[in-house]
């Protein structure tokens, strides 16, 4: 639904690129800014946009610490 609000506004607007398609992207972003200082409001979205999918989850408890002795070339495993 909000890709249609854009691609609207991009027509009502004129606003294309030199290859006349429409600027999409950057209509979505500025509705979307307008949205968030309250001015417009858009319909809520149907998807998420797929960020933090798909991470390593956090371990539920980390080793305890353990002070290091000896040189850097005694310890194994640093890049």
């Amino acid at each position: 639904m909000r890709a249609e609000v854009a691609r609207r506004v991009c027509g009502a607007l004129g606003w294309h690129d030199t290859l006349g398609r429409p600027k999409l992207m950057s209509c979505r972003v500025g509705l979307l800014r307008l949205h968030r200082a309250g001015l417009i409001a858009l319909p809520t979205p149907r998807n998420g946009n797929g960020n933090g999918r798909g991470l390593a989850k956090q371990p539920a408890a980390w080793p305890a610490e353990r002070p290091l002795g000896g040189t850097v070339g005694q310890l194994s495993g640093l890049r």
